[in-house]
């Protein structure tokens, strides 16, 4: 992200020195951190991702301002936004997100069980004898049982989400797409059920699940793909305008006229 901002910056910078070309090395640049990269199917990584694209899209719009673009420049840079799917790999997260779920419950059943007590606090405290004592056998009845039942529960709640994505895919727009369950706001993972069990498997869940309801502002990840592709389409649109202009020398009435000469 980091990287991105300093490659949009340096564009800005060079077109405001009158140096074009060094602009159009770093414009590319920063693009192609988002054009050239496929995002594992991880949440986080989907995200840094989009916060690129918004960091790429300004950088854009600012350097479309400048004259002088060369034909082949533009047809590059329009070529590289029209290469990018948002969408396609949100259903392939969702269910990694479950299967990373279900191992990490498995692998918490196979930690050895420390005991919460020591036979002689049964004379020196016996009140926290007890409550050590009670607190072993909660950890094996959730060890045996409970486990289970959050797993159970993690797998049913991501494979309702891929569901809802993939049905979500399927609509032609946004108005379509947008009334689904989950489609602009993230929806928490087992709020209810995260408080009967307190292991440190469900508080680092649960510190996941609030470092990502934080870095999207509590949009769902569906949501912040959708406007990343309206600023890819936005971008397209414009660039496409520069091409016709460059070639005809004004802008054209409306944009069926870029169809099919800049635009499918």
């Amino acid at each position: 992200r980091n990287f991105a901002q300093l490659l949009g910056t340096r564009a800005t910078l060079e077109l405001h020195n009158g140096n074009q070309d060094a602009a159009w090395t770093n414009l590319l640049a920063c693009t192609r951190l988002i054009t050239a990269w496929d995002p594992g199917p991880y949440e986080i990584s989907h995200m840094v991702q989009i916060v690129c694209t918004t960091l790429a899209y300004d950088a854009t719009w600012q350097a479309l301002q400048a004259d002088g673009w060369a034909e082949d420049r533009l047809a590059l840079l329009q070529h590289e936004w029209e290469s990018v799917d948002f969408f396609r790999g949100l259903p392939e997260t969702e269910a990694f997100s479950r299967a990373a779920a279900a191992d990490v419950c498995q692998r918490e059943r196979q930690e050895p069980l420390r005991p919460s007590f020591v036979l002689r606090e049964l004379f020196h405290s016996p009140r926290n004898a007890w409550y050590g004592f009670t607190r072993h056998w909660s950890q094996i009845w959730y060890r045996h049982h409970g486990s289970y039942d959050y797993e159970r529960a993690l797998l049913l709640f991501h494979r309702d989400r891929e569901l809802q994505v993939r049905r979500a895919l399927q609509c032609a727009t946004w108005s379509e797409m947008c009334p689904l369950p989950g489609a602009t706001n993230m929806v928490p993972i087992l709020v209810t059920f995260l408080s009967k069990y307190q292991t440190h498997v469900v508080s680092a869940l649960d510190r996941l699940q609030w470092q990502l309801r934080t870095m999207s502002q509590g949009q769902s990840l569906l949501g912040l793909a959708a406007g990343a592709e309206a600023q890819r389409r936005i971008l397209i649109a414009a660039i496409a305008l520069e091409r016709y202009r460059g070639r005809h020398g004004s802008y054209p009435k409306a944009l069926q006229e870029l169809v099919p000469e800049q635009l499918q």
